[in-house]
């Protein structure tokens, strides 16, 4: 099997779940969907098979060797769903910058919330299919606390998923019969976990439902390549434009999003989930920001759905959010032309959207730019500043590097890497002269933002290093301005 390294601490703001439990379902698979990975046929069963007697397996172990996830060999048939599908967003996050840290399906399971507590926004990777209990409830923690998730795969939250208590690396699911395979006929008093004593099966049938947390859930499955002609892609529909989505398409022109990619040459495909009805019971507000619809896309086969793949934003009365790119083949579409395209601007937009904005506070809309303010003394010297966000839901952050001083006492000079400077404001109290600058602050994603005081950079604590809401104490830096005391 293969394996992930994490994080002895987990103190970046950007925690990557790697949905580890349905690289252990599919593995060692005699079915064609082991092609999707190295097109190697295993002749020990998994989850996707049967016994010999004809009865279906239950249990897994990844205590075992399996050549079903080796990316190098290629997926020719069926497109990437497992590790190579992961690797995928892995790059993109490499290239980007993003500093992350990686956590697993047994972790979350077996340490709840903890495993993303100091970090502000969790990305699930692709295809996640099978989990906890012990995993709905660590999710929907995070979420109702005002906690920020990227949901970048599809047909997740799907199976009901148990651990053997007495042999952790050995899993159990029971499948209901809600698919028409070969293999899947679940035997009359077999439902039940043995290992938990819970119902098998859908998470849907068990009342917990994936789109009453992240706001979709499975609604189609396409394993082949669009046509040359016709792009498979997502349209933005008109709740898209809406300025309180502005954020998510900044600097993107299209109308059709994803139409193209090294995943079956789709951000749509493979299999893919839309937002369906909610029922009401979760206190959350659900906007389907585009839609992605094919002749190709094939229907459930007794879950009564339009087949389609939906973008969809969720959000939750305390802050919480969910942006849902509803595909596994979304991740596959991130380095498209040298990671020039809308999938990877639409889904930096939203992450660097969601750590800008303070927990808390909701993520609907544009955010207001940060205020500079610090105070000299007259004369040719510069000026102390700090950082003071003002307190506005729609706080921004864009500039990487934000450089101002107070020159020959009459006016502030600036050099912001992005824009700089929108106002400028001068005034005089008494003895003293006060400069106070509207501008925007580091790119919380960009480890090198800072601020330049008196010729040196000032940067928050570590641990806040990337939280945009965090002070500048310039008063705390020497000054040779203003003396030792750096008043």
């Amino acid at each position: 099997m293969p394996f992930v390294v994490t994080a002895p601490r987990r103190d970046a703001d950007v925690c990557v779940l790697i949905p580890t439990l349905s690289w252990q379902a599919y593995s060692s698979n005699r079915g064609p969907w082991s092609y999707t990975e190295d097109g190697l046929v295993d002749a020990t069963p998994c989850i996707y098979d049967q016994h010999r007697d004809g009865s279906m397996v239950y249990y897994v172990s990844r205590r075992r060797p399996t050549r079903s996830h080796n990316p190098a060999a290629g997926f020719p048939v069926w497109g990437a769903h497992n590790v190579t599908a992961n690797l995928y967003l892995i790059d993109w996050l490499e290239h980007e910058g993003i500093s992350y840290v990686l956590t697993t399906d047994e972790e979350l399971h077996r340490e709840g919330t903890d495993v993303f507590a100091s970090s502000r926004c969790l990305i699930i990777g692709s295809h996640p299919e099978y989990w906890t209990e012990q995993m709905l409830e660590a999710l929907g923690t995070h979420l109702r606390g005002g906690g920020r998730c990227l949901y970048l795969g599809g047909n997740g939250l799907f199976w009901v998923t148990s651990f053997d208590p007495a042999r952790p690396y050995i899993i159990e699911v029971r499948k209901s019969g809600d698919w028409l395979d070969w293999w899947a006929h679940p035997t009359p008093g077999e439902f039940a976990h043995s290992t938990t004593l819970e119902a098998g099966g859908l998470w849907s049938r068990r009342g917990r439902p994936a789109r009453r947390l992240i706001g979709v859930e499975m609604a189609a499955n396409c394993f082949t390549l669009p046509d040359a002609e016709r792009p498979r892609g997502f349209r933005r529909l008109p709740a898209s434009h809406a300025p309180e989505f502005a954020f998510a398409f900044r600097g993107v022109s299209d109308e059709v999003i994803g139409g193209f990619g090294l995943n079956l040459g789709s951000a749509a495909s493979y299999e893919m989930d839309a937002a369906l009805e909610l029922d009401g019971s979760e206190a959350i507000e659900r906007t389907v920001l585009a839609e992605a619809a094919d002749p190709a896309f094939i229907p459930l086969d007794r879950i009564p759905v339009r087949p389609r793949s939906d973008l969809a934003l969720t959000t939750y009365p305390g802050g919480g959010a969910v942006f849902a790119a509803g595909s596994v083949t979304w991740t596959g579409s991130l380095s498209h032309n040298n990671y020039a395209n809308n999938v990877s601007l639409v889904t930096g937009n939203v992450l660097r959207h969601f750590l800008a904005v303070p927990r808390g506070q909701s993520v609907l809309g544009e955010l207001a730019p940060a205020r500079f303010w610090g105070r000299g003394v007259i004369g040719h010297k510069p000026v102390a500043l700090q950082l003071r966000p003002e307190p506005r839901r729609d706080f921004h952050v864009e500039h990487s590097e934000v450089v101002a001083e107070l020159v020959h006492g009459s006016h502030a000079e600036d050099d912001a890497s992005d824009g700089g400077v929108r106002e400028r404001e001068l005034q005089r109290r008494g003895p003293q002269r006060h400069v106070e600058a509207v501008a925007m602050p580091g790119d919380p994603l960009n480890p090198g933002s800072h601020l330049v005081i008196c010729g040196q950079v000032v940067e928050p604590p570590v641990r806040d290093r990337q939280n945009p809401a965090v002070e500048y104490a310039a008063d705390d830096h020497a000054c040779p301005a203003f003396g030792a005391q750096g008043q």
